[in-house]
């Protein structure tokens, strides 16, 4: 199975706060905004926005969980 090593990374803070996670390929946006909001310990009811540097993607929304 094929799969993704990521990088996030909150912007504009000193010192800068990031985690690593892998994910496989092929999944939802959906489904990433779940894992990057666990990853990064967000509780998901308030407007949130991603940058995917690498892919030149940005997603931003209000989304409950």
């Amino acid at each position: 199975m094929k799969a993704y090593q990521l990088k996030v990374a909150i912007l504009y803070l000193k010192p800068p706060i990031w985690r690593r996670c892998i994910v496989p390929a092929g999944i939802s946006i959906f489904r990433l905004t779940i894992i990057l909001r666990a990853v990064m310990g967000e509780p998901g009811s308030h407007l949130s926005g991603y940058k995917y540097s690498s892919l030149r993607l940005l997603f931003a929304g209000k989304m409950r969980l």
